[in-house]
Order: C-alpha cells, then sequence, then structure tokens
C-alpha cells in the first residue's frame, strides 16, 4: 500500500512540476503575441471553448474508461491520456514559436537589470507590492478554486444525490456544461468588444458564477442538474474568457511601472497562488465529510444509506457544501474585492497602451 501511495505521490509531483513550467511559458506568450485588447479578447474567443471542451471531454472520455472497481482500468485511462495530450502537444508547437522580435525583446530585457536571480521572498515582495496584482491573484485563486471543487465533487453527485453508481449521468452532466460554455462563447465576444471594459465583464462572469451555484443546492434530479451544469459552463466561460485579456492589462501595467516585461515572473507566481486550491479543495472535502457523517468505503447511496440509516441526508447536504455553498461563497467574496480594489479602467489601460508604444517595449 505504501509503495502504492508513494508511487501516486511522486507522479503527481511530477507532473505538476512539469506542468506548471508549460503553463507559465505558454501562458506568458499571450500578452506579447497579442497586444491589442481587442486582439485579446478576439484570440480567447476561440481559446475559451476549445479549453473547456478538453476540460469536458478530460471527464467524459476517462469517466467512461476508468472504474474504480477494476484497477486494469486505470492503465487504459493512462495510455488514452498519453495518447491525446501527445496529439495536442504536436498540435501547439507552432502556436508557441518564438519569433524574431520575440526573441529580440528577451535579449534586451536581459540586459536590463531584472530580478530573475533574486531569492524567491524578495522577488515575491516585489511582486505583490502592487495592490492591481494581489487583487487580480486573488480572483484568479477564487474562481480557480471554485471550479476546482466542482470538478471534484462531481463523482460525489453522480453516486449520491443521483443514486448513480455506473456513472451513466456524467457525460449528460459534462456535456450540458460544455454546451453552455460553447453556446455563449461568441456572446462573450461580441459583448465584451461593445463593452471595451475587462473589470465590468470579469465582474459580470463572476456574479454569473455566484448565481450559478444557487441552484445547486437545491437540485435533486438528472434534468436539474443538466440545466444548473449549462448556466454554470456558461459562466464558467465567461471566467475563462475574460482572464487572460484581464491579465494582459495587468502585464501592461507592470511593464510601464518597470520598464520592462516579465510576464513569465507574474503568471509564476499567479501559478504558485493558484496551488493552494488544491490544498483548499482537499480540506472543504475532508471537512464537509466528517462533519456529516460521510462514511468511507461506501461507493454507493445503498451503503451510505445502510451504514448510516439516521445521518445519510446529512451526508448529503455535506456534499452540496463542498459542491456549492463553498464555491459561491468563494467567488461572490473574490469578486466582490476585485469590483471594489481593481484599479484597471479602460481609460487607464488606454494610457499604459501608448506610454509601452513610447518605451518600445
Amino acid at each position: 500500500t505504501w509503495k502504492i501511495f508513494a508511487w501516486y505521490v511522486g507522479s503527481l509531483l511530477l507532473f505538476d512540476t512539469f506542468f506548471t513550467i508549460y503553463e507559465i511559458n505558454a501562458a506568458s506568450l499571450f500578452p506579447v503575441k497579442f497586444r491589442k485588447p481587442e486582439d485579446r479578447r478576439a484570440v480567447q474567443g476561440w481559446g475559451t471553448p476549445l479549453g473547456i471542451l478538453g476540460l469536458a471531454l478530460a471527464f467524459v472520455i476517462t469517466g467512461m474508461i476508468v472504474n474504480q472497481n477494476h484497477p486494469e482500468s486505470y492503465r487504459q485511462g493512462a495510455l488514452v491520456s498519453f495518447a491525446v495530450g501527445f496529439l495536442f502537444f504536436a498540435l501547439l508547437l507552432p502556436g508557441v514559436y518564438e519569433t524574431k522580435r520575440l526573441r529580440a525583446e528577451y535579449a534586451r530585457n536581459q540586459r536590463l537589470t531584472g530580478i530573475a536571480g533574486e531569492p524567491f521572498l524578495t522577488v515575491a515582495r516585489k511582486v505583490l507590492s502592487s495592490r492591481t496584482v494581489r487583487v487580480k491573484y486573488f480572483f484568479f485563486f477564487g474562481y480557480q478554486a471554485a471550479v476546482a471543487l466542482v470538478n471534484a465533487s462531481a463523482m460525489y453527485v453522480i453516486s449520491y444525490i443521483l443514486d448513480d453508481p455506473e456513472n451513466k449521468s456524467l457525460p449528460l452532466i459534462m456535456g450540458a456544461m460544455l454546451v453552455g460554455a460553447l453556446v455563449s462563447a461568441p456572446l462573450w465576444v461580441a459583448v465584451s468588444q461593445r463593452v471595451n471594459d475587462n473589470k465590468k465583464m470579469s465582474i459580470a462572469a463572476g456574479l454569473l458564477m455566484f448565481a450559478s451555484f444557487v441552484p445547486m443546492v437545491f437540485a435533486v434530479t438528472r434534468w436539474q442538474w443538466v440545466a444548473t451544469l449549462a448556466l454554470f459552463g456558461v459562466s464558467l466561460g465567461g471566467q475563462w474568457f475574460m482572464d487572460p485579456p484581464t491579465m494582459g492589462d495587468v502585464l501592461d501595467d507592470a511593464a510601464v511601472r518597470t520598464g520592462k516585461r516579465e510576464q513569465s515572473i507574474y503568471y509564476g507566481y499567479q501559478t504558485f497562488i493558484v496551488r493552494f486550491g488544491e490544498a483548499l479543495k482537499a480540506a472543504v472535502i475532508a471537512l464537509a465529510h466528517i462533519a456529516t457523517g460521510f462514511v468511507v468505503g461506501q461507493p454507493t447511496l445503498a451503503g451510505q444509506k445502510a451504514a448510516n440509516p439516521e445521518g445519510w441526508r446529512l451526508m448529503i447536504f455535506g456534499i452540496r457544501i463542498h459542491t456549492a455553498i463553498v464555491p459561491a461563497l468563494l467567488v461572490l467574496a473574490m469578486t466582490i474585492v476585485f469590483w471594489r480594489r481593481f484599479d484597471l479602467t479602460p481609460e487607464k489601460t488606454a494610457a499604459n497602451r501608448k506610454k509601452l508604444e513610447e518605451m518600445g517595449i
């Protein structure tokens, strides 16, 4: 058992390390390859549905292959994940290619006095000294942690609230989220281009995500969950769509203040902070289950009822706590903070772009 545990933990550490390296560098290319806000929003109009499509397919495909009662199915799921991942890795190579202009810009930055060689905590103080950066990080953390809780809670909802131990509802529910995101993507693009205010659009997406959690507290039937997840997909599409353009504004503002573009450093600390969402996810689920009497080792609703005939309804409420109630409160709190404290207006971002042109960066 301990050997399997050590292998699993080691595999997760390796995956997270290499994924973080990839994510930071790939994301850092976005604000420098697409410098105008309208271009960033247009490009993200494609990136949002494709990203959510990948998220949904990951759950649907692996859910159809992997069965916790059949350990050999995990190997099949791993092979499929590797094959699909390698295919998309090959497809993304042209998009992350660095042009001569970008390489020249990197060389220029290296000649400047940078902060890349300074200690971790020293750099953290400089990065987090900006209120704008801090608020953006908190807002991103809130929605990412909420989505992580929903994803981790999906199988609990299907197994216990919907009483579907064979996971037949999984493709339908995840498909509803995907449809919501895909249908709303063109709308998010059109409205954001018209409003031309990334702060307002981010707040709208945050409030809509909060609203999508409310019916999850009460949904009982499969079709109620389908409708709820479709609304959640619309809000997730908005959050996913607005994050890169809004982060682009933050990075432009940082470049004006520091005189150089160091977007990988800012993305690196955002990734570091967001990783605490995984710890929060595990803690919330564990505490909710402990507090509401979830019986470990009972993978079906019938098993929970047999093991805890007097308290299984409270156990169901515990699942709703980590599926909807905690994520809703988290998103609402971070959206309010973002609304009150984020100061990058369209006028300020336009002034920043003009300064960057004058500075040649």
